[in-house]
Parts: structure tokens; C-alpha cells; sequence
């Protein structure tokens, strides 16, 4: 697990040297994210043969729907940074909205995503494989959260 955390440690200093908000540097930042978090999922779920056969295409089936909910994201927060200066009552709220509408859709993602990894890993690695994914993910909007700045 300390081999984990160093590469977690590692990704996100990666991320914090290059922001996200940049746009003609978004497609190399989020690929780039994708590509070591892959690396970090990989070292520490420990899958015989069989098991990798059928966890990787799930993988990255869960990764397209992943990336589609962090374009989602990335689109209102470049919405709300564009207009925070002249932010209306209506258009906040239509920030507020679908902020927890991905929230809402992130989780039902993950509970169909749960339900697909339980038909192919047994629960202590389907324990780990969310437990990896918790952190990672609380890791990268930590760093997105660095880079929106307050309302004003």
C-alpha cells in the first residue's frame, strides 16, 4: 500500500503542474491522469490470469463512462468561471443543479459499475478496487477544487 500512495502523491503533483483549466492542455492533462491511474489501479489489484481477462475490458468500459461524467464537469466549471463575475440568481442555480446532478449520476454509475464487478471479482478485491478508486478520485478534486475560485 505505501507503493500506492507514493504514486497517488505522484499524480497528483503531476496534476498540479499542469492545471486542468488549461484548454489547449486539457485532452494531454485528462489522458495523462487516465494513463497513471490505470498504472496505480494496476499495481495494487493483485489479479490472477482469469481474473484480469474479464477486469480490464470492465475496466475500461468504466473508464468511458468516467471520462464522459469529467467532461460533464469540466464543461460546467468552465461555464461558471466564464460567468462568475456576472453571476444571476438563475445562472447560479443552473450551476448548483448540475453540480448535484453529477453527483447523482456519478453514484449511479458507480452502483452499476458495482453490480457488473461483482459478477467477476470476489468482494475483497472488489473492496479494493473502490477503495483505490475513493482515493484517487478524492485526490483529483481536491486539485480541481484548488483551481475554482470562490464566488465573489
Amino acid at each position: 500500500m505505501r507503493t500506492s500512495l507514493i504514486l497517488i502523491l505522484t499524480l497528483l503533483i503531476c496534476l498540479a503542474q499542469a492545471p486542468l483549466s488549461a484548454q489547449d492542455n486539457k485532452e494531454f492533462d485528462l489522458n495523462h491522469f487516465l494513463t497513471e491511474k490505470k498504472a496505480i489501479i494496476e499495481e495494487n489489484m493483485p489479479l490472477t490470469e482469469s481474473e484480469k481477462q474479464l477486469f480490464w475490458p470492465f475496466y475500461d468500459g468504466y473508464m468511458k463512462t468516467y471520462t464522459e461524467l469529467l467532461s460533464r464537469r469540466s464543461a460546467l466549471e468552465r461555464k461558471f468561471m466564464k460567468e462568475q463575475e456576472n453571476i444571476t440568481d438563475k445562472k447560479a442555480k443552473a450551476v448548483i443543479d448540475g453540480h448535484f446532478q453529477l453527483l447523482s449520476d456519478g453514484l449511479k454509475n458507480k452502483k452499476t459499475q458495482l453490480a457488473k464487478l461483482r459478477k467477476i471479482l470476489p468482494e475483497t478485491k472488489v473492496l479494493k478496487f473502490f477503495q483505490l478508486e475513493e482515493k484517487i478520485e478524492i485526490g483529483f478534486l481536491y486539485h480541481l477544487a484548488e483551481n475554482i475560485p470562490l464566488m465573489k
